[in-house]
């Protein structure tokens, strides 16, 4: 299993942040010792008391609190580390100024108090009593010692005696002990308060920002545990999902615990009374996993060090239960009802999340099957269209005897019929193959981009110089830029927008298609001076098969599936299609496909 922090912890970026307040504040304590030596040297000069010393004790601070601080910009490594050893040297420094100014008679004493708090403030629980502790140990200590005489006494005051005087002594240090410590718990109590609310409100926060991020159930589960057990200072968590009869758990993601753990089986509900009442909705509390006999693998989780744990259901949102998710600690008694409310948060961000997860799954998977189910049937009547064309062929070219008039024409209306039957057909193969798989994108040298224009171009061309249209690109040599995409999807683009943009331009007009580029994208932009396209059929443009009304009115028969198969292959280049035009005045498109690195280029 593997250890978090302890209940009060702090992490190390709030640690490195409240290590640079604990700097700012020796800035303060040094100029504060410094004005404190000049006062004495004013005051005293020549008196037993020693200046310099606090002098040289304040040189000191400035010193270690300069190295400190370069080294807290410079390098994370051993934080912890240098956090401590400033508060050993505050402790120490603090130790000679005391002595210095009197020891048990010095007036700064207060000074002390405060200045402990506001560093207690700042550092974990644990570390914060154990500061007090030593602190009081240090000062109990230099009593003792002026009081037995092993250590000269420095008074401020000339010769008061009050070091001397063991009820005073022992008054004096009973106050420091229960002003600190009084101060330290309510501080540590405030700070562990706040401490907390900061770790939930983030972990809340990363939790809605993972419902929006992600709609892959596992890493939603992954995630969301992780933040969980961060927040409550646990040392471990798991999620278990309920099984579709409702009668098992199965392990669904984990945290902090072994492999051996995480596989041990599934866990019976009937088995197991704790998670049982958790899928009621009724949190449980496991106070130590020694004394409870509730739980299913109770030998299992004392072998991973588990002695206390917070079980929650997991709520869809129908309102069913979707799982459980346990928190665990290696202290016994380590959660309390106060857990509760966040957990409950917690665990409803997450059955918001796994709903969303698994709807969207289901979506995929019905969105594949619709597809597989296109592809079979376009694929299964594209051979008896194949067959029919063929027939109707023979037929035309007399090869079964001459036709009537009547009958000819009868002919090739079925010929014009079965072609754009064949189209739609080879349309939706392409539309079930974009929804289904495409092929992967390559790097494209805009090379071959300008290559792939110019061919389908020509192969339009025909169709433009039958409406006496004129057909312009820039198909020259361009530099050697590079896009990733793959050529079927290129030329599919642009017969789809070149093919348009000639089918409903009227005769005498002008068609262009160009390619451009910038920093950051390459574009194609494909120009007409067609009848163009309302604004209220913008919208709806790329929506398959939707045919604006005034096309209909140039090509009574289309698939209305071109554009559509068109912005299909450029999202799937992570690239965008933006689209002007104004009835009468013709249509732009322009294609936007992002330019590959330089770290990206092939070779």
């Amino acid at each position: 299993m593997k250890h978090l922090a302890y209940p009060g912890a702090i992490s190390d970026d709030e640690l490195k942040a409240n290590f640079r307040l604990l700097i700012g504040l020796r800035w303060l304590t040094a100029a504060g010792a410094a004005i404190v030596a000049a006062q004495l040297f004013v005051s005293h000069f020549g008196a037993a008391v020693q200046p310099l010393t606090l002098a040289v004790i304040s040189a000191l601070y400035f010193l270690l609190n300069g190295t400190l601080w370069f080294l807290l910009y410079r390098t994370a490594f051993l934080l912890r580390p240098f956090v401590y050893l400033q508060v050993l040297a505050d402790l120490l420094a603090m130790g000679v100024s005391y002595y210095v100014t009197g020891s048990i008679e010095s007036p700064y004493l207060i000074y002390y108090v405060v200045h402990l708090f506001g560093t207690a403030l700042i550092l974990s629980r644990r570390a914060a009593l154990g500061l007090a502790a030593l602190a009081a140990g240090i000062l109990a200590s230099i009593a003792l010692l002026e009081y037995q005489g092993q250590l000269r006494h420095m008074g401020l005051w000339g010769e008061l005696g009050l070091y001397r005087d063991a009820r005073y002594i022992v008054t004096v240090l009973l106050t420091f002990s229960v002003t600190t410590l009084t101060l330290f718990v309510v501080g540590i109590a405030v700070a562990t308060t706040l401490r907390r609310q900061r770790q939930e409100a983030v972990a809340l926060y990363q939790a809605a920002q993972l419902i929006t991020s992600t709609l892959d159930s596992e890493e939603v589960l992954q995630r969301l545990l992780e933040s969980c057990t961060r927040a409550l200072n646990a040392t471990a968590g798991v999620v278990r999902l309920l099984s579709p009869d409702g009668n098992t758990l199965r392990f669904a993601a984990g945290y902090g615990l072994s492999d051996s753990y995480i596989h041990k089986g599934n866990v019976n509900l009937a088995d197991s009374l704790i998670d049982r009442q958790a899928a009621r909705g009724i949190p449980q509390i496991i106070d130590d996993v020694r004394h409870e006999q509730r739980l299913m693998y109770k030998n299992s989780m004392l072998q991973e060090g588990i002695l206390s744990g917070l079980v929650m259901a997991i709520p869809g949102t129908d309102g069913d239960v979707l799982g459980v998710l346990r928190v665990y600690s290696t202290a016994p008694g380590r959660f309390s009802r106060r857990d509760i409310p966040f957990l409950t948060v917690m665990t409803a961000q997450t059955g918001i999340a796994l709903c969303n997860a698994i709807q969207f799954q289901m979506l995929t998977e019905k969105d594949k099957a619709e597809a597989r189910f296109l592809r079979t049937v376009t694929h299964e009547l594209r051979a008896p269209i194949a067959g029919a064309q063929s027939l109707a062929t023979c037929l035309s070219r007399g090869y079964v005897g001459e036709l009537t008039k009547q009958q000819s024409e009868l002919l090739s209306r079925l010929e014009r019929r079965l072609g754009l039957l064949q189209d739609l057909i080879t349309d939706l193969l392409d539309l079930a193959r974009g929804k289904e798989q495409h092929a992967a994108p390559r790097p494209v040298e805009l090379l071959d981009f300008t290559l792939y224009l110019k061919n389908a171009c020509d192969a339009l061309r025909d169709q433009a110089v039958d409406k006496s249209i004129t057909l312009e690109t820039n198909a020259d040599l361009l530099p050697a830029l590079w896009i990733r995409a793959d050529q079927e999807g290129l030329r599919r683009i642009l017969i789809n927008l070149v093919g348009n943009a000639i089918k409903y331009t009227p005769e005498h007009g002008y068609v262009s298609a160009t390619l451009g580029w910038d920093e950051t994208w390459v574009d194609l932009t494909v120009s007409d001076t067609g009848i163009g396209i309302a604004e209220e059929d913008l919208p709806h443009l790329f929506e398959e098969f939707f045919r604006a009304q005034n096309a209909r009115t140039i090509e009574a028969h289309g698939t209305g599936l071109g554009l559509s198969i068109a912005r299909h292959l450029i999202e799937s280049f992570d690239g965008k299609v933006e689209v002007r035009s104004a009835v009468g005045e013709g249509t732009t498109f322009t294609v936007h496909l992002p330019l590959l690195s330089v770290d990206t280029m092939p070779g």
